[in-house]
């Protein structure tokens, strides 16, 4: 039977301190978290980019963005995909829903901060997309008006879209953190596309536990060895 299967997951936090500072129209209460996913359909196979043999093709994508709970929430949901068989992590036969669930809530405790992002290997564009003009009047105008003088937008097919990078800039982060809701009839794995290393010897999610524990520990703190007392007899050849 056809079902996905789930190689890896990894999460980014923007501090709502940081979020705040980018401008003053939207208030941030909270943190942000982008929840990621590496995987791929268990019958779906390619050719591996390095060495060529044949491999489970895999791909990541953008699952869930919001604070904590939010983000939890998704997680939830797509956790009914275990039920039956229809979703399971790699090297395991099968994955309780229960299980999923737990590995999301790990991840997105040891989210990687913002700034330390790049060490990840990943990239995140989003693309809000709005319009048609009717369509328009159904969100906030105000809301609108002060996206358009932040950013101006381009129009394609009669649309309004603007284009974020939101692991590359904390602005784009914020910016589409406040107004992703123009843009809520599409998916979130298609309104925020991402990409990365598929085939690392090591996890993201575990290179993320790692920095997450040198975070919490704080930075190295350079022990200098104890000077001994200078002999009276030394000091007296130098003098």
């Amino acid at each position: 039977m056809s079902h996905r299967i789930v190689d890896d997951n990894v999460a980014v936090r923007f501090s709502k301190d940081e979020l705040r500072a980018q401008f003053d129209y939207y208030a941030f209460y909270h943190d942000y978290v982008i929840l990621f996913e590496l995987g791929g359909d268990n019958n779906l196979f390619g050719r591996h980019p390095q060495t060529g043999r044949e491999v489970r093709c895999r791909s990541w994508s953008t699952l869930a963005v919001g604070a904590d709970w939010e983000v939890m929430r998704e997680a939830v949901r797509f956790a009914v995909c275990c039920e039956g068989g229809g979703m399971r992590f790699n090297g395991s036969s099968s994955t309780m829903p229960e299980t999923y669930i737990r590995r999301c809530r790990d991840v997105v405790a040891n989210a990687v901060p913002f700034e330390h992002a790049g060490l990840l290997g990943l990239s995140l564009t989003a693309k809000i997309q709005c319009g048609p003009a009717g369509e328009r009047m159904k969100h906030s105008q105000d809301d609108l008006a002060e996206l358009i003088a932040l950013q101006p937008p381009t129009a394609v097919n009669g649309k309004l879209e603007w284009i974020f990078h939101p692991l590359l800039s904390m602005r784009d982060a914020a910016l589409f953190f406040a107004f992703r809701h123009f843009d809520d009839e599409r998916s979130i794995w298609n309104v925020a596309k991402a990409d990365g290393p598929q085939f690392e010897m090591q996890s993201l999610r575990d290179r993320a536990r790692v920095m997450a524990k040198h975070t919490a520990q704080g930075p190295a703190v350079e022990r200098k060895r104890p000077s001994r007392p200078m002999q009276q007899g030394f000091l007296h050849g130098l003098v």
